[in-house]
């Protein structure tokens, strides 16, 4: 259900309730102020509507502010019964205003649809698994993963007021493997290309061609979706479209970025692009922000001259509980039952070592010492309120 499908059904039932006549218009403000907004146009600026998988809570603020604006809007004489309505509404269709950033994340994080936690308890005594995950903690609304036409209308409006992260959320959604990717490849591109070359088709090989049509068509919406993105600024955007067409102008504008949450994707694009210098710099920045593997790669190669600046990531990641110096070397099973499994003795059989060393570095003064440990204090405390104490191994893409 579209936004204004919702809206019109609201004023039916408003109307039909009351008695009385609501304007379209006033709809529209009741519903921004059930969620906490002054007006229409406020909620319209980072946030959208969106279908959830369990009823919003609506806070007695927004309760109040839902009842002060019927008074404004000129129906205090029925207030009370035109606010039951509209939770009534919001209740049935279970629909909530929810934030660009938190849209983003969400399709980003593969969440929606899903219910994920922020918090966990990890006792052991209370479950076998790893982690207890505690649901009434998270605060959070979860999408609703069958019902995305309330959303997909919000971002299309949104994008259509030049917004960068609805125009990315929409890019991500459409393109491949994305929430609206439902494409089957089997067959029904050689089915869509006969169909081109003006071949009769029934059955089921004109729904393999018509599923491939829809196919590019989404495709193109992403694409689309995603140049808007890039030019309107947003630089998960940029970094998307630079690794995928490699046009230079776009790459300078990558590199040039004073930040981004993945550096390391940035420092591969210089290092393919022959500039280890900006890769250098995004390296570093990687590193400051507790990326094991960019220190790794900044101490073994792009800057491994720097001694005492090694020592600084040896002692961060030694506060990170990763120390960089501890070897992973292991002894496994070569083959048979076993094979690659870490080694029984009491299994026997031929066996290999593989794993990690340790950095090793030259030793420095006592001085330099004390100095890189400060250093790399700072760095952890500096980390730590960003609230990235779970380290982002860029190999995995994850936080370990």
């Amino acid at each position: 259900m579209a936004i204004k499908e919702l809206a019109f059904s609201a004023k039916q039932h408003l109307n039909s309730v009351t008695g009385q006549q609501f304007k379209q218009s006033h709809v529209y403000e009741l519903l921004a102020a059930c969620f906490g907004f002054k007006s229409s146009a406020s909620l319209n600026a980072e946030h959208v509507f969106a279908t959830l998988d369990e009823d919003p809570d609506i806070s007695t603020e927004c309760l109040l502010l839902l009842n002060q604006r019927l008074i404004e809007l000129g129906y205090a004489d029925v207030a009370e019964a035109a606010g039951s309505a509209i939770l009534h509404l919001v209740s049935q269709h279970r629909f909530a205003a929810v934030s660009l950033s938190f849209v983003l994340a969400s399709v980003r994080g593969g969440h929606i649809g899903k219910r994920y936690l922020d918090d966990y308890d990890d006792d052991p005594e209370d479950s076998d698994d790893e982690f207890d995950f505690v649901a009434n903690r998270r605060k959070e609304p979860w999408l609703e993963e069958d019902q995305l036409d309330l959303l997909l209308d919000g971002l299309d409006a949104a994008a259509s007021r030049g917004s960068a992260l609805a125009h990315y959320a929409l890019a991500l959604m459409y393109g491949r493997d994305g929430l609206l990717d439902d494409h089957d490849p089997s067959g029904d591109d050689y089915w869509f290309k006969q169909w081109q070359l003006g071949k009769e088709l029934k059955g089921v090989e004109l729904e393999w061609a018509q599923a491939s049509l829809a196919d590019r068509e989404r495709i193109l919406k992403s694409d689309f979706h995603l140049e808007q993105a890039a030019l309107l600024g947003c630089a998960d955007a940029m970094v998307d479209l630079a690794e995928e067409t490699g046009d230079q102008e776009l790459l300078n504008q990558v590199f040039a970025l004073s930040s981004f949450n993945e550096p390391m994707r940035i420092a591969d694009l210089a290092a393919e692009c022959g500039q280890p210098a900006v890769s250098k710099h995004w390296c570093i920045q990687a590193a400051q922000q507790g990326d094991l593997q960019a220190m790794r790669h900044l101490i073994d190669h792009i800057d491994s001259e720097n001694i005492f600046q090694g020592w600084v990531w040896i002692f961060l990641s030694e506060l990170l509980s990763r120390d960089l110096r501890r070897s992973s070397m292991r002894a496994y099973h070569d083959g048979g039952m076993y094979a690659d499994e870490e080694y029984d003795d009491d299994q026997g059989g031929p066996l290999y070592v593989a794993g990690d060393e340790g950095v090793e570095l030259e030793p420095i003064s006592s001085a330099e010492e004390a100095e890189a440990k400060k250093l790399a204090a700072e760095l952890f405390l500096s980390i730590g309120s960003k609230g990235a104490f779970g380290m982002m191994d860029s190999t995995t893409g994850s936080f370990v």
